[in-house]
């Protein structure tokens, strides 16, 4: 199979940091976190990006599953991510992203640890999210200047 492109859009409303996204014609909103909970009402990018990690572990593990036979009857995954917001600020020179992310999987299921090991296994080699996070990506930023006139 060749190399699979996705492509996804983020656009800042109202020249904010609430920022709308899109990819296949499905969107969602992020923005920066607010000191004032009233005027929080979307993930902030940290956050979404906890939930992709999780919700690619769900998928993974589900796929898995169905692919090995293997009874399971709901999965969930709680995430935890920790960073430095002084590095951001640039306040001190710490990295701007997480510095550690725990993921705890919860599988109902009446399986063996043999079974729940081996699932936990296809996760860490197989998840596409994870992997992108645990193996370093080649990033290009480019800037293009859109005129007025």
């Amino acid at each position: 199979m060749p190399p699979l492109t996705l492509k996804a859009k983020a656009i800042s409303l109202y020249n904010s940091t609430t920022v709308k996204c899109e990819s296949r014609g499905f969107t969602f909103t992020l923005q920066q976190s607010e000191e004032n909970p009233e005027k929080n009402y979307a993930m902030n990018p940290m956050e979404a990006l906890l939930c992709a990690l999780g919700g690619c572990q769900v998928i993974t593990t589900i796929n898995y599953a169905k692919k090995h036979n293997i009874d399971l009857e709901g999965v969930s995954v709680e995430l935890e991510g920790e960073f430095d917001t002084d590095g951001i600020l640039g306040i001190k020179d710490v990295r701007s992203g997480y510095s550690g992310i725990s993921c705890r999987l919860l599988l109902d299921t009446n399986e063996s640890s043999r079974k729940i090991d081996s699932l936990i296994k296809t996760l860490q080699e197989k998840a596409p999210v994870v992997d992108t996070i645990n193996n370093p990506v080649k990033l290009q930023i480019e800037a293009v200047t859109m005129s007025k006139h």
